[in-house]
């Protein structure tokens, strides 16, 4: 029936709501011996005409039992879904890093190949994130930089289609 169409929709929704604010606050997943880190990372899709997409990243990172700011990155992402099961994409980054002394600021471009699964009809997703990076350290006098890393990810999807422009809001 419909009552429990959406008695059953509110809980997904509040789980789905629960699981993003547990990726969010978890900090297990940059810390030291002596010190408590925080990396808080969303992607918020704009638009997805077909299997293409753009959007907006943000991130940050915090240090010192989480009580001062070490990172912040902001920029456009552009993707394409190549199947239920491949992501291929691309993101230029605005990057703000606290080191001892300073406030660096680079510059990142990265291109990424991305198999995933979609589990819970698409609201969680586990990726392997392969990608290329080429960075700028615009404020310092080192060279150029380009890097290939790879990770797994757990993000938690959260759709957006009745909140103005947003198509989808994932957290991780």
């Amino acid at each position: 029936s419909d009552a429990r169409a959406a008695t059953s929709d509110r809980i997904w929704r509040l789980l789905t709501g629960a699981i993003a604010a547990l990726l969010v606050m978890l900090p297990g997943r940059a810390s030291a011996q002596d010190d408590l880190q925080m990396w808080s990372q969303y992607h918020a899709m704009v638009t997805r005409p077909g299997p293409f997409s753009a959007g907006v990243y943000g991130e940050l990172r915090l240090k010192d039992d989480a009580s001062r700011l070490s990172g912040f990155f902001i920029g456009p992402t552009v993707g394409y879904q190549f199947n239920d099961y491949l992501v291929f994409g691309g993101a230029f980054k605005y990057i703000l890093l606290q080191t001892s002394s300073s406030l660096a600021q680079w510059q990142r471009v990265e291109l990424e190949i991305s198999p995933q699964i979609k589990l819970f009809n698409d609201r969680l997703y586990l990726q392997l994130r392969n990608r290329g990076e080429a960075i700028r350290m615009t404020d310092q006098m080192l060279p150029d930089q380009w890097r290939l890393r790879a990770r797994h990810r757990l993000m938690a999807a959260v759709s957006l289609e009745h909140a103005g422009p947003l198509k989808k809001l994932y957290a991780s």
